[in-house]
């Protein structure tokens, strides 16, 4: 048998469901014939379920595939998409999964030699006793796990269609909606019948039975009772635009659910070109409305008095984004998804610098010391310096009591919050005094801080807490793909079960510590959303507190951002490109808080024109190249490949720091799925220093790694204006030769390649295709 395990590089999702079934077959059946399989079979002779969901799981919602797998998007799939949306009914159903992987991943080391499948074995091999108790745990999963949860605890059967649609009825029913429909159900009909709540088709092996895991996958989650409108006649140019996409719309008068309508056809513009998927949408403004029914909806009550849809399409955003903000608009509106009692709570609610909580207040106390005199911060982590932390903890309107010998800033979870957001508003950066780095204040943004009202403030801060936000700017490696909002609303069910949550000990205390987090815990009291009794703590023992009390406003506010995260399907505009302006909770709350007119600048690198000088490494083979601040990455792209003599043909990413402490990636363009596309980042806006690197990934199926260097950034003379010359240079063997000029790729789509050089090289190349015996 000859199993094509690259079969599905370089393919989306779409493109590989249809190979899916018989490649998971065919790597099931190859392994069980490898060493590595029958020792595994005669332990555990039936099998394979677990193998079949990690593939299936793995490309379904990464993108990842066998061969290009790394350790880290492994842990993915293990610690945030198997959790998060596979629901197990029994804990011996995970008996054999790490056995099983782990056999598997030895198998791919030892046949196929991929460069990470040694590592992955180590670290499956490392949470076997973690694994079961991520998977039973409602808080790690998210909402739509908690909803199949909480379905089974009241006795429905969450397994079966049959099962959701009963106790959604019943969620129907104790909501009082009209709606009647379920949107899983809608977009299973609306995909041909296919069940998205099946799991990954696979067949019996010799040698091994596949047995398959009893889960229930959540696809998109379970979204929160989406309206149901009857179709109307749409515009010729909004039928002729379904029908570019392929999508058949429902017959007039047919009651459809908006949603499930709104996702295929969102589906179908990213399926697009970038460019040709803007100015498809962008044609479409004024038939959307009419086509959704939105005109004929009051929306005074609840919701901005602006038509929805121009206002998110004048709100300089990208226009699918801005429709899919659209349709989250309508929904909630049409769902009012708020109790009378919790809507009159938020407009009564009044913004000061210390109601609901005391976030401006000690935010401001931080901020207004930062830009005094700086705040000393350490080197590695660039966390608060040790020697400040018991100052700047006194400094706060409620100190916390520690009882340690030498704490750290994330043994107070109240700096430990306050830092990142000083962080992820770009309000602060860091510099250098003398031998001392300092956080000091951003001018620009800054002065945007000081021009807002209280509302503004507060408000901007809570979108950045919970769509900018990431563990990574604090230090955390090893934390996930999730955002700090998305742990916060998947912990709120848990914490604001009862309307006071007794904490008796330590023990139960550090469960909080992952989900949500202490320092999310801090941030919920000083946003005003809980109210933390303080105990006293143990010797050699951090913060401690004995009770969190659910405030009415907290309440209210969770719940609404929870269905406005439903409704767009966790896909805010704002998390994956933090270079758009701050508004995306603005469509839900300015109702509430008409005070909000203005948000907090974001900051973005500052072009820097010159002749940038790179250092460009493979191993020992390293090559420097100049090119100019008005090139791309994807220009740039060129050049590394043209400099080792490698084919364009293959998908690539650069992958660097952005001023607040996230990791950006910027792809290829034909990438599905990126936080920036190569070819619109301008070299002169890197947010890279002199003697700071970035990473350049060049094939994801044999994964060539450089290393990329910015050695030096110099004036651009004048003779080069119009591109960059030819010279003489020195290579690293001492032989004088021409500077070389990138062929680069051509292509209809592209504007001509700005010239670039490459001055200096050293080593000679690899082959971009050595034999598999080399490898």
């Amino acid at each position: 048998m000859v199993f094509l395990i690259h079969q599905l590089d370089n393919l989306d999702y779409d493109q590989a469901e249809p190979l899916l079934d018989d490649y998971i077959e065919d790597a099931i059946e190859e392994f069980a014939e490898s060493k590595a399989g029958k020792a595994h079979i005669r332990l555990y002779p039936e099998g394979g379920g677990w193998i079949e969901t990690f593939i299936e799981f793995a490309l379904r919602y990464g993108g990842y595939t066998l061969p290009t797998m790394t350790k880290s998007e492994a842990q993915s799939v293990m610690e945030d998409f198997l959790p998060r949306r596979l629901v197990l009914t029994d804990p011996s159903e995970t008996d054999d999964a790490i056995p099983e992987l782990v056999a598997f991943w030895t198998y791919l080391h030892e046949v196929y030699r991929f460069r990470s499948a040694r590592a992955i074995a180590k670290y499956l091999e490392s949470i076997e006793d973690q694994f079961p108790k991520w998977m039973f745990d409602p808080n790690r999963g998210g909402m739509a796990k908690q909803l199949m949860m909480e379905g089974m605890a009241k006795g429905f059967d969450m397994t079966t269609q049959a099962g959701i649609q009963a106790f959604q009825a019943s969620q129907r029913a104790s909501l009082g909606s009209a709606s009647t429909d379920d949107s899983k159900t809608q977009r299973a009909k609306a995909k041909g019948g296919k069940s998205q709540g099946s799991q990954p088709q696979g067949g019996k092996t010799q040698g091994m039975k596949t047995k398959r895991t009893q889960g229930k996958t959540l696809s998109a989650g379970l979204p929160p009772l989406p309206p149901v409108i009857p179709m109307t006649t749409p515009p010729d140019d909004m039928q002729a635009a379904f029908d570019r996409l392929g999508i058949e719309l429902p017959p007039v008068g047919t009651p459809v659910n908006l949603m499930a309508l709104m996702e295929q056809f969102l589906a179908g513009v990213e399926r697009l070109d970038p460019e040709e998927a803007e100015a498809f949408i962008e044609g479409l403004e004024n038939s959307t409305s009419d086509l959704l029914g939105l005109d004929d909806i009051d929306l005074d009550d609840d919701l901005d008095e602006a038509d929805p849809i121009d206002t998110l399409f004048s709100s300089g955003q990208d226009p699918v984004a801005s429709l899919r903000m659209a349709v989250m608009h309508h929904n909630l509106a049409a769902t009012q998804p708020l109790s009378e009692a919790d809507r009159q709570v938020l407009h009564d609610q009044t913004i000061t610098s210390t109601r609901p909580g005391t976030i401006l207040q000690d935010f401001q106390t931080l901020l207004d010391l930062a830009a005094s005199e700086g705040i000393p911060v350490s080197g590695k982590l660039q966390h608060f310096a040790i020697k400040v932390l018991p100052d700047l903890n006194q400094r706060l309107r409620q100190p916390l009591t520690l009882d340690m010998q030498r704490p750290q800033q994330k043994s107070y979870p109240n700096l430990h919050g306050l830092y990142l957001l000083l962080r992820a508003t770009g309000l602060t950066t860091i510099a250098t005094q003398g031998k001392q780095l300092i956080l000091v204040t951003n001018p620009e943004i800054y002065a945007s801080w000081q021009a807002l009202n209280p509302t503004e403030q507060y408000l901007s801060l809570l979108e950045v807490w919970f769509l900018r936000s990431h563990p990574e700017i604090l230090g955390e490696a090893r934390s996930g793909p999730l955002l700090v909002g998305d742990r916060c609303l998947t912990s709120w069910q848990r914490i604001a079960e009862k309307a006071a949550l007794s904490v008796p000990d330590y023990s139960t205390q550090q469960n909080l510590a992952y989900y949500p987090g202490l320092y999310n815990l801090a941030l919920m009291d000083m946003f005003g959303l809980i109210a933390i009794t303080h105990g006293k703590p143990e010797s050699g023992k951090g913060w401690r507190f004995k009770k969190i009390q659910t405030q009415p406003f907290g309440k209210a506010l969770m719940t609404l951002l929870r269905y406005a995260y439903d409704a767009v399907a966790y896909e805010w505009p704002g998390m994956a490109n933090p270079l758009l302006p701050l508004g995306d909770f603005q469509p839900i709350l300015k109702t509430y808080f008409p005070e909000w007119q203005r948000c907090l600048a974001v900051p973005s690198p500052p072009f820097q024109a010159g002749r940038y000088l790179f250092k460009v490494s493979l191993g020992k083979v390293w090559r420097r190249i100049a090119i100019s601040a008005e090139a791309t990455l994807d220009t740039l792209s060129d050049a590394i490949l043209d400099s080792v003599d490698f084919d364009h043909d293959h998908l690539y990413e650069f992958t660097y720091k952005s001023p607040l402490g996230r990791t950006l990636r910027a792809c290829h363009p034909y990438t599905d799925s990126a936080d920036l596309f190569a070819t619109e980042v301008f070299i002169g806006n890197l947010p890279l220093a002199v003697g700071e690197t970035m990473d350049y990934l060049f094939d994801f199926g044999d994964c060539w790694e450089f290393k990329v260097e910015l050695e030096a950034i110099e004036p651009v003379p004048e003779a080069a204006a119009k591109g960059f010359q030819s010279a003489k240079v020195k290579t690293s063997q001492g032989k004088a030769a021409k500077g070389k000029q990138t062929k680069g790729k051509t292509s209809p789509d592209k504007p001509p390649k700005l010239k670039v050089e490459i001055l200096e090289s050293h080593g000679e190349a690899p082959q971009q295709y050595p034999n598999i015996e080399d490898w």
